[in-house]
């Protein structure tokens, strides 16, 4: 089956890719409540602590780079961003046929479909700023906690100059996380916060 241009209204371009992708393959990476399990992150890493159920995909960015000129403030240039789709799949390693006890070696995986699929994908994607996308790479690696199968893609735009104000989400998540709830605040005419009556958190 091709892979669908999927209806993207988001206006991130990490997160549009990770909806783009949960489309491509469907019910192969989905929830039993029909959620996707594709998320777009900053950190590939995995470890004993973080090690979720299996399939998954995550997409982060590696690198970025622009051609901004060195002596003008360039008002357009184009930007090159690296990013990677992380496919993390149960490892099973492969028996023997004599024994049927387990073997050194891990399964083969179908990097060829999965491959093919976003490479398809791919060609008909238009990021929420005018991203193309372009295939650089793969590697495949595995061990107890999962096999994990990286795919390098690189998105290029051309960045220009707006007048369209830029959203602050990160400073308004970071504040949302650091900041104490407002129903715990005191009230000002609430001099004595060790009096139950003043605290509104107890």
């Amino acid at each position: 089956m091709d892979a669908r241009t999927p209806n993207i209204e988001e206006t991130r371009f990490l997160p549009a890719v990770a909806q783009a992708i949960a489309e491509w393959f469907g019910p192969m990476l989905e929830n039993p409540d029909g959620t996707a399990r594709v998320v777009a992150v900053s950190d590939v890493d995995i470890t004993m602590e973080n090690v979720p159920t299996l399939p998954l995909v995550l997409v982060a960015f590696t690198q970025s780079l622009g051609e901004q000129l060195l002596r003008s403030s360039s008002e357009e240039f184009k930007i090159t961003d690296t990013f990677v789709v992380d496919f993390w799949l149960k490892p099973d390693r492969i028996k023997s046929k004599v024994t049927g006890k387990e073997t050194p070696y891990w399964n083969y995986y179908p990097y060829e479909f999965i491959r093919n699929r976003l490479i398809n994908g791919f060609l008909n994607f238009t990021g929420p700023n005018g991203e193309h996308v372009a295939y650089r790479g793969m590697r495949v690696e595995a061990d107890p906690l999962a096999a994990r199968l990286t795919f390098t893609f690189i998105a290029t735009f051309q960045w220009c100059l707006s007048d369209v104000p830029v959203e602050m989400d990160l400073i308004s998540e970071i504040g949302f996380r650091l900041c104490t709830p407002a129903s715990c605040i005191p009230e000002p005419e609430c001099p004595e916060q060790d009096d139950e009556q003043c605290d509104p958190c107890k």
